[in-house]
């Protein structure tokens, strides 16, 4: 099997830039000023719901099977009231990019490396 293309410290600075984008749209629905500062910003980023909604598809793609231990890590958490909707994404994220990282680079590819030929074999 042809080893993972992607660098881990890409994949893993692209886990943490959907996190950061996860938790700073969670951040903009706080600010109440944002409206006369940055009228421009804010009508971008209007349905910030389809913004959210795709950083999570990005992110259960990047994990994907294993990201969902996740959710399913803080998705009890949540419902019980423990943490708050930014708490739950930066909890997600988190435990989802360490599933995906431990999948994608190191038990694949220990599972299909192929065996080590001895010396003595090749020759």
């Amino acid at each position: 099997m042809k080893r993972i293309a992607v660098n881990q410290w890409v994949y893993i600075a692209v886990v943490a830039a959907v996190c950061v984008g996860q938790v700073l749209i969670q951040m903009l629905e706080l600010v109440t000023g944002l409206q006369e500062a940055l009228p421009g910003l804010v009508s971008l980023l209007s349905n910030q719901l389809v913004v959210q909604t795709a950083l999570v598809m990005v992110m259960q793609t990047l994990t994907y099977p294993l990201g969902v231990v996740g959710w399913l890590s803080a998705f009890p958490l949540y419902m019980e009231g423990i943490l708050t909707q930014g708490e739950f994404l930066v909890a997600v994220a988190l435990v989802s990019a360490v599933a995906g990282w431990l999948q994608w680079y190191v038990v694949l590819p220990r599972l299909f490396a192929l065996p080590k030929r001895r010396r003595s074999e090749g020759l």
